[in-house]
């Protein structure tokens, strides 16, 4: 039997260019054995803070469960409680994994971008549906105000819409092509890393693309967070898109300053600029979810939050039960 030539196959014969031309960061072993001991304590502050969100949102997911009474409301409620231990998780994972660190920040992203959809989704649950939301706009004859921010918040010009079923859906789509158009742009950015079709160049077109995706999800959350708001302040809407604005702009805007400054200042002339600017962000991103965590579970508490109708509807009747006793023993 003839024995196959290697030199028939000769892109088998060398490693591929591919990998030949990219510097990755080192592999898990390679990077715990050395990283040093600022970072090895940074490693063990986030597991210990990640730990704390964790255990928050497995109190937070059982606060939903037995106290929220609407199936709607507590699947919203489930979605939005998941996104910070989450992003804490995924932060802490890439500290100690930098080679799959953008993978976690891709997989955060893209879940972020479902949230700011599950926050529209949760307004229009409160209200009943799409029709009872327009309805009661209507009433109050309350229009859709276009002039919002973040990006046409000093256009004065534009005209307000009314606020029917037909105009509230299309504002919704502003918010829902985020989540498709971000896992669209991650899986053509990976075929184009794979096939090195012009890869840096197509990889900041996509970038572009993102961040325009992006701002049109929040534009249309500002817009929609304006309408109805009487008969949503009981329900704490407000700090809870807040929340979610918040872990947007940690995700974006302080991961591309900590990026910049530390690849070509601080860390500038190390040998690995990137993954240690990355590890940074990460390390400070955990605590600030650790924050926003505690946040949460003040100003979203089952006492201040109408959310947790149950609960609080068990609450007023044991406080009636008492006054009726009172009166009794009085009596």
């Amino acid at each position: 039997m003839e024995t196959t030539n290697s030199s028939e196959f000769p892109e088998m014969e060398t490693p591929r260019t591919l990998i030949d031309n990219i510097k990755l960061p080192p592999d898990v072993f390679a990077w715990l054995q050395e990283i040093s001991a600022e970072q090895a304590v940074a490693l063990s502050l986030s597991t210990l803070s990640t730990l704390v969100v964790v255990l928050f949102g497995f109190m937070h997911l059982h606060y939903i469960r037995c106290y929220v009474r609407s199936g709607c409301v507590q699947s919203d409620l489930y979605y939005l409680a998941l996104l910070i231990p989450m992003i804490s998780l995924c932060s802490m994972l890439g500290m100690y994994m930098p080679r799959s660190a953008r993978f976690m920040f891709t997989v955060c992203t893209t879940y972020l971008m479902v949230c700011l959809f599950i926050v529209v989704a949760l307004m229009r649950d409160l209200f009943g549906n799409r029709a009872a939301l327009s309805e009661f706009l209507t009433n109050w004859e309350q229009n859709i105000s276009l002039q919002s921010l973040p990006l046409c918040c000093c256009c004065s010009f534009l005209p307000n819409i009314e606020s029917t079923e037909k105009n509230l859906r299309r504002v919704e789509r502003l918010v829902l092509q985020s989540p498709v158009v971000r896992i669209t742009l991650e899986i053509l950015n990976i075929v184009l890393f794979l096939e090195q079709a012009s890869y840096d160049t197509s990889k900041i077109m996509l970038e572009i693309i993102q961040n325009i995706s992006c701002l049109l999800a929040l534009y249309g959350c500002f817009i929609l967070m304006q309408l109805g708001k009487e008969k949503l302040r009981p329900y704490q809407f407000f700090p809870i898109f807040l929340f979610v604005s918040i872990t947007q702009i940690i995700l974006t805007l302080q991961r591309e300053i900590f990026i910049l400054i530390g690849r070509y200042f601080i860390f500038a002339s190390t040998e690995k600029p990137y993954t240690y600017s990355y590890f940074w962000n990460c390390f400070v991103t955990t605590f600030e979810m650790l924050i926003l965590q505690c946040s949460v579970s003040f100003l979203l508490s089952p006492k201040r939050c109408a959310l947790f109708d149950t609960l609080r509807q068990s609450v007023d009747d044991e406080t009636l039960r008492e006054a009726l006793k009172s009166n009794n023993n009085r009596a």
